[in-house]
């Protein structure tokens, strides 16, 4: 986990600072993310995730189209109340604790939809390796798994361009996916809200 995060702020470094010819087209953005658990994903964590950063960096091959990669990370948890639960070997009366940290590496493409204002639609799909760590408490009983999965994404938004400048502002939604199954879950899916600040040399040419 920490060696991902390394090599994402190592990334990151190396992105802000591109050569003169690659900044015109350079897209950096970071922000606040939260996600919500879908599917049967919310069988073992039903509570929306406060907990999130993301950040991109891109390229523009064009005024639509941009290329590029993204990192995301979000911490789930819930309480559930007290019970007996059953698992291999016995049984427990107890509270249970869940967590779920899920940290997404993901290339893919946007799509930015042309447009005569500031506001500027796109849409996009990405895929990658999701990295999860799931801790389970029952009582004084701990149950912990980490696992590298496939992972992807699909995502629409919004970019708002701040007039006449470099900067912009982003809102977007996407579903995610990390394809794994287990004893709670067929899948992690969750839908993701992210709000954040870019810059590009490529807005004042959209």
């Amino acid at each position: 986990m920490k060696k991902l995060m390394y090599f994402v702020i190592l990334v990151a470094g190396i992105s802000l600072m591109p050569s003169k010819s690659m900044a015109q087209g350079s897209y950096v953005s970071f922000g606040y993310r939260m996600a919500f658990p879908m599917a049967s994903f919310r069988d073992y964590i039903k509570t929306t995730s406060f907990r999130g950063v993301q950040f991109d960096y891109k390229y523009f091959v064009n005024d639509n189209l941009a290329v590029g990669f993204q990192y995301h990370w979000n911490g789930f948890y819930e309480n559930k109340p007290r019970q007996t639960y059953f698992f291999d070997g016995g049984a427990v009366t107890a509270e249970q604790y869940n967590f779920s940290y899920a940290s997404n590496l993901l290339i893919g493409a946007d799509y930015y939809i042309s447009t005569k204002n500031i506001v500027k639609p796109f849409f996009g799909f990405r895929g990658g390796m999701g990295y999860l760590e799931l801790d389970r408490f029952v009582g004084a009983a701990q149950f912990q798994e980490t696992v590298w999965r496939f992972s992807y994404s699909a995502t629409a938004g919004a970019l708002f361009q701040i007039p006449n400048t470099s900067l912009a502002f982003t809102l977007e939604g996407s579903w995610n996916q990390v394809v794994y199954d287990n004893l709670h879950y067929k899948h992690m899916s969750s839908v993701g809200l992210f709000i954040g600040f870019c810059y590009s040399g490529q807005f004042k040419d959209m």
